[in-house]
């Protein structure tokens, strides 16, 4: 068989590489999201909404709000515990850096994980492939007294802060929100199932 477009092709020890970070999801979203395209993106959304309803099934908070936006992005909020973010002793890494920005790592299985006695999604994927996936992810976390802001970019963290509640708010039910993803409905491309801008 000829070469393609003339050119020899070589296939040797350099040829193979690894994909890291966030071109593990970007490069290959149908992997985790069983799709490239639009249903890609609603699993993407499924994955934040079922930790949500992960939350509501335990007992912890009544209400879960999602929002679409005239931009196309989705908007999750839940009124449950919120997620841990703080520094991990265990993992020398602060539970953010985990959760949203770390494949496998969640509260959902381990020794540990009896956090849940049932959970729905990928449990230590989607939070973190969504956020891969997404042209942009901000969490807010409501929690133990703190606010957390995360914004997150492509994959990579770029603005992250925290505020103490003024005391009359820190009685006030933990509250996570995610403001997440502009899913592209017409995007098929092999390389990210999120419109680029």
């Amino acid at each position: 068989m000829a070469p393609r477009n003339g050119k020899r092709e070589q296939y040797g020890n350099e040829s193979i590489s690894a994909l890291k970070g966030a071109e593990r999801v970007r490069k290959r979203p149908g992997v985790i999201f069983g799709s490239n395209a639009l249903e890609g993106c609603q699993h993407a959304v499924f994955e934040i909404l079922s930790n949500a309803i992960d939350e509501a099934r335990e007992g912890h908070g009544n209400l879960i709000v999602v929002t679409r936006y005239q931009d196309k992005s989705i908007e999750v909020e839940d009124f449950g515990r919120g997620c841990p973010v703080d520094w991990n002793a265990a993992e020398g890494r602060y539970n953010w850096e985990l959760v949203f920005c770390e494949l496998y790592a969640g509260g959902k299985y381990g020794d540990g994980g009896d956090n849940y006695e049932y959970s729905l999604g990928l449990n230590g994927l989607g939070s973190c492939a969504t956020q891969y996936a997404s042209e942009f992810f901000d969490a807010t976390i409501y929690r133990d007294g703190q606010k957390y802001t995360l914004h997150l970019s492509r994959g990579k963290i770029s603005a992250a802060s925290t505020a103490s509640l003024p005391p009359s708010t820190r009685l006030a039910p933990n509250f996570t929100g995610n403001r997440t993803w502009r899913c592209s409905p017409t995007s098929t491309s092999r390389r990210s199932i999120i419109s680029a801008s």
